[in-house]
């Protein structure tokens, strides 16, 4: 799991290569100007951006196909995270749409605040709660899928 600012997504990207087609579009893609949507990126990573409502409650969720780039384009959230080793493995993954649920409340849960301009990183040994509610009731965010 990695967090920090859109201003050091390069050196991400640069040590780790398959992270270049998201700082390709986040460099050249004015962020509050993108509609709502999803963007192709190439290499089958795409980026969606959304305007939405936070929650409350979630579930913890993980990836076995996709790294996920969580990116605060405007407002604040939270987003819950633990090492997936240290949940309770319930076997509900779904391969169609890539994506395992866990329904415990572990105690060494991570809180990161994220506000306009911060993003994590999240690969498929991350289990992460995104769009969690902080001081705000909505944002708009990009999630970014990466290929594994």
């Amino acid at each position: 799991m990695i967090l920090d600012e859109l201003a050091s997504f390069e050196q991400y990207a640069q040590a780790d290569r398959r992270l270049m087609p998201a700082w390709e579009f986040l460099k050249t893609h004015p962020l509050v100007l993108l509609e709502n949507g999803r963007y192709e990126l190439g290499g089958n990573a795409y980026a969606v951006v959304k305007d939405m409502p936070l929650r409350s409650e979630a579930p913890f969720e993980a990836h076995r196909r996709y790294i996920d780039v969580q990116l605060v384009v405007n407002g604040e959230e939270i987003i819950e995270y633990i090492p997936m080793q240290l949940l309770t493995d319930n076997e509900n993954y779904s391969e169609e749409r890539d994506l395992q649920l866990f329904e415990e409340r572990p105690e060494r849960t991570v809180c990161l605040k994220l506000g306009s301009g911060s993003f994590c990183i999240f690969y498929p040994q991350d289990a992460h709660k995104p769009a969690m509610c902080w001081r705000e009731e909505a944002n708009r965010r990009m999630l970014i899928k990466i290929p594994v």
